[in-house]
């Protein structure tokens, strides 16, 4: 049947976005978690098993899933290069913070966000379809320097905690890894085995997946189902959108998830450790 793939990655979505909305015990868990740890880890769970599930139900190969080692020095270091990208649009996200303004909270600020988010990716992208090699030592040192600032700056604002920690450990296993196997993963694999890759810009192959699993990583940015409560951000969730896309180039310039997973842990890591550091 035409579209069964679109179907079937839906369903995975609804089955997760659902059960971490609807079921009283995952929501009160995940306000526990979140209120004592800085994040859900049992959600982060359920965002691996779930899909999981159904790539075993319908015998989906894990690498074409974009879960492999082969290559993986490459990978992080197209997906450091993802990260260097986006530091224009965190640093917009840091400074504004600063003064009292959570992108968050405003759809036309997260929107227009969205549109710088693009316009990175566009530059990344440039040089992503030439190819990429292993990552040097020089890149390992500054890539371990931008993890170690903001708990530096935890020591300097005396707000270094347990829960400082323990968040962005969620923010790199679950914000980071999880979500990509979930939505460039699972998604946009079995989006692209059914409808190909036909599609290329500067020298990277993508299909219709990419389209997709940014589409259903906007709508969950814009529900915001991990906190276990009902919302509906628009702005917010053009801004996932945008996101996802970027995301997904890398995905697709890779073939896996490293690159990809390493782009979002250090994004959302580092970024959100460092605004709760400083803040």
């Amino acid at each position: 049947m035409k579209g069964w793939s679109v179907l079937e990655a839906s369903a995975v979505f609804f089955a997760f976005t659902l059960t971490t909305m609807m079921l009283p015990g995952v929501r009160a868990l995940t306000r526990w978690e979140t209120r004592i740890l800085g994040g859900s880890f049992f959600t982060g769970g359920l965002m691996v098993i779930i899909p999981l599930m159904a790539i075993i139900a319908t015998r989906l190969d894990f690498e074409e899933v974009g879960v492999k080692v082969s290559g993986w020095r490459g990978s992080v270091n197209t997906g450091f290069k993802g990260y260097l990208a986006f530091l224009v649009p965190q640093f917009i996200m840091t400074y504004f913070t600063g003064w009292g303004v959570d992108y968050r909270e405003y759809g036309v600020f997260a929107s227009l966000l969205g549109f710088v988010v693009l316009g990175m990716g566009y530059i990344l992208l440039r040089n992503l379809g030439k190819g990429t090699g292993d990552i040097s030592r020089v890149r390992v040192a500054l890539m371990t320097a931008f993890v170690l600032i903001p708990f530096v700056m935890a020591v300097l604002f005396e707000t270094l905690s347990l829960k400082l920690f323990t968040s962005f450990i969620w923010q790199v296993l679950v914000g980071g890894f999880a979500e990509e196997f979930l939505f460039r993963g699972y998604i946009q694999s079995t989006i692209n085995r059914e409808y190909g890759r036909h599609w290329t810009v500067k020298g990277v192959k993508f299909g219709p997946g990419i389209l997709v699993s940014s589409a259903l990583f906007g709508l969950s940015r814009a529900m915001k189902p991990w906190n276990g409560v009902y919302s509906l951000n628009i702005g917010l969730g053009l801004y996932a959108f945008a996101l996802g896309l970027f995301y997904g180039m890398i995905r697709e310039a890779t073939g896996d998830i490293i690159g990809s997973g390493t782009a979002n842990a250090l994004i959302d890591g580092v970024g959100a450790t460092f605004i709760k550091a400083t803040t």
